[in-house]
């Protein structure tokens, strides 16, 4: 290998290609590909300034990465919506992290063999597939890039000295956080570099050297606690106390090793066992790894990569482990990207150095890259789509509110409505105030034409969560159908004061506005939606039907023609235009649907 790199860098692309290929046949998913990309009109919009700019000033989905917003941007300039063109896109950025790795490891270790299946095993493994399948975590293979580069870089600094490599390793680190904030630890694990396989001495000095990398550390983490603190995204100390989340440290930790080793049974989303936790269990683990770790510190001096390896998996880790507890998962396989590479590390190395013979280590390393490439790739069909992600999910974790949730909005956007009102009722019975089940099981009854007991769905969501919009906005949707217009006014009202470019909320209230007549009003309203979502032909054809009501013929039937070239079988938008072009036109406003989220 060591002679012959490029060659171990096309093995290590056909390695990824075999295992992940299945992605260029796999859908968007709704489960945050609507957030980053599909229902995304900045991102649809593509690489333009303005949305340049905004990729740099938006705390969106509750997060500052404005590099991976870039990435988007530019996938959507390339592929437009064609979700292989995205997944062909994390590939590629995968497969580049595998060849940065081995490249990294061999220059730092000068173990060429050695580096190359540890980064086969990196690249291969069925933990990788949430990060690489899941367009919406372009986050991570995009700050794994960054950051193994960065590392790279570092060891070439170390070996010359040259104040270029030092600044390019900082660069890429910067860029790496700008991509996703996991990268905030990369600094101790740099300290852990310099004892093995670099060897360098200094102590203080080598801490001191990394000072403008935890600083910038530091300004990413506060932005980041920030960013997510006003998106709602960090669960309250009453919620998870912080003997929970301690206690799920534990096992979080634990059950990343456990898949680490034995990569089967992986889901999209594994529940938090919140109060129920077992302490016992935990503790239990948390001796475990405790002692795991003393065993690693007595074996330094004779294993050093065994130390280094291991305390580079529990410190990468730690950010996300939930001691700062961000959304309702007890762990995720996507935190594991560039935490795993310590396991691969201390394993691969621990493996050569027990079996002296080359044919055994040889043979042992193809079947475990084998095993892994295989597993890999069948994991990879379950993010296929929606439906089957979640079908699966609930497989293999058994009771999961949030899998049952995300399934029956699947069956509802289908409109098989007593599915999926089944599966939100199985969200509540394993959580009984799970506000966004219940928000839900309005929208079902909602579109059953039962408004009035959807109206008490969406009040009961709204007292367990009181900053749940789609639930206050539908809740808007079910008083105008009552009849309650000023009531359903206020709702709307309510939710644009909290997020002024809420596309339903501006569609919904010119709605009403439209009925009383009030068509300025409503032409603001909706030229802010059609902003928001520029391919939604309700919009359109609404905001055709404002501007026709007050004589702006030509762009209404801009709009009309539109609205039939989003949706050619929208037969009002026909009937309007082909009235509009006789002189006839008289649109049946209070016909016009309402929209929820």
């Amino acid at each position: 290998m060591k002679r012959h790199p490029i060659l171990a860098a096309l093995i290590l692309i056909l390695i990824v290609a075999a295992a992940f290929h299945p992605v260029l046949g796999n859908d968007f998913t709704t489960f945050d590909d609507n957030l980053y990309v599909t229902s995304n009109a900045h991102v649809r919009g593509g690489l333009t300034p303005a949305n340049i700019g905004w990729a740099f000033t938006t705390g969106h989905a509750a997060n500052w990465h404005p590099l991976t917003w870039l990435s988007h941007l530019v996938d959507c300039s390339l592929f437009g919506l064609n979700p292989a063109g995205h997944h062909l896109a994390s590939l590629v950025i995968h497969a580049a992290n595998a060849v940065l790795l081995f490249l990294f490891l061999s220059h730092a270790t000068g173990a060429p063999a050695r580096a190359f299946v540890a980064a086969a095993l990196f690249a291969a493994h069925p933990l990788r597939v949430e990060s690489v399948a899941w367009i919406a975590e372009r986050k991570d293979v995009l700050s794994g890039l960054f950051g193994i580069a960065s590392l790279w870089a570092y060891v070439a600094y170390a070996d010359d000295r040259k104040r270029s490599r030092y600044v390019l390793s900082f660069a890429l680190f910067v860029l790496g956080l700008l991509a996703k904030p996991m990268l905030v630890t990369l600094p101790l694990v740099m300290i852990l570099i310099d004892r093995w396989p670099l060897h360098r001495k200094g102590g203080r000095a080598l801490v001191l050297e990394k000072t403008p990398f935890f600083a910038a550390a530091a300004i990413s983490s506060a932005i980041t606690v920030f960013v997510q603190a006003r998106g709602g995204a960090v669960g309250s100390f009453e919620q998870f106390p912080l003997a929970v989340r301690l206690a799920n440290a534990a096992v979080a930790y634990a059950a990343y090793l456990g898949k680490s080793l034995v990569p089967i049974r992986l889901a999209v989303f594994y529940p938090h066992p919140g109060a129920s936790i077992s302490y016992a269990m935990a503790g239990g683990f948390a001796i475990l790894l405790l002692g795991a770790t003393l065993i690693t510190i007595v074996l330094a001096r004779r294993r050093p990569y065994l130390a280094m390896g291991w305390f580079w998996f529990g410190i990468m880790l730690f950010p996300v482990i939930g001691i700062i507890q961000i959304g309702d998962q007890a762990y995720a396989d996507r935190y594991t990207y560039l935490p795993s590479i310590g396991l691969c590390i201390a394993g691969i190395w621990v493996a050569a150095d027990a079996v002296k013979t080359i044919p055994p280590k040889a043979a042992a390393a193809v079947a475990a890259i084998v095993a892994c490439l295989v597993l890999a790739n069948q994991q990879t069909y379950v993010w296929r789509d929606t439906e089957t992600l979640f079908r699966h999910a609930l497989t293999v974790t058994g009771p999961n509110k949030v899998a049952h949730m995300k399934l029956g909005c699947v069956l509802l956007q289908r409109g098989q409505l007593e599915a999926a009102a089944d599966q939100f009722e199985a969200a509540l019975s394993i959580d009984p105030r799970y506000a966004q089940a219940m928000g839900n099981r309005g929208m079902v009854l909602l579109s059953q034409g039962k408004p009035d007991a959807a109206r008490l769905a969406f009040e009961t969501a709204l007292q367990w969560q009181p900053g749940l919009l789609f639930a206050r906005t539908n809740l808007g949707i079910a008083l105008f159908q009552l009849g309650h217009i000023s009531q359903a006014l206020e709702c709307w009202n309510t939710v644009l004061q909290i997020a002024p470019n809420n596309p339903d909320a501006r569609f919904n209230r010119a709605v009403a506005l439209l009925q009383l007549k009030r068509y300025a009003e409503a032409e603001t309203d909706l030229t802010a939606a059609f902003v928001e979502r520029p391919w939604d032909a309700a919009i359109t054809y609404a905001l055709g039907i404002a501007l026709m009501q007050q004589g702006k013929t030509d762009r209404a039937r801009t709009l009309f023609e539109q609205t039939l070239a989003l949706e050619p079988q929208h037969a009002d938008a026909a009937q309007t235009l082909e009235a509009l072009t006789k002189g006839t036109a008289t649109p049946a406003i209070s016909h016009m649907p309402g929209k929820g989220t």
